[in-house]
C-alpha cells in the first residue's frame, strides 16, 4: 500500500512541478516585458529632451565647440 502511495505521489508531483515552472517562466516574462519597455520610454524621452535642447543652444552644445568656432 505504502508502494502505491508513493508512486501516486511522485507521479502527481512531476506535473505539479513542471506547471509551477512554467507559472514562474511566465510572470518572469512579464517582468522583463514591462522592464525593457519601461527602459525603452526612458530612453526616448532622454534622447527627445537631448534633440531639443541641441536645437534651442543653436546645434553646439559644447563650449569646446564654440571656443573652436571663434578661433576660425
Amino acid at each position: 500500500m505504502k508502494k502505491i502511495a508513493l508512486i501516486v505521489t511522485i507521479g502527481l508531483a512531476v506535473p505539479l512541478a513542471f506547471t509551477l515552472m512554467l507559472k514562474t517562466l511566465h510572470l518572469m516574462q512579464g517582468l522583463i516585458s514591462k522592464a525593457l519597455s519601461l527602459l525603452l520610454w526612458c530612453l526616448s524621452v532622454v534622447a527627445a529632451v537631448l534633440m531639443v535642447r541641441q536645437v534651442l543652444t543653436g546645434g553646439s552644445s559644447s563650449k569646446e565647440e564654440q571656443s573652436q568656432s571663434a578661433m576660425w
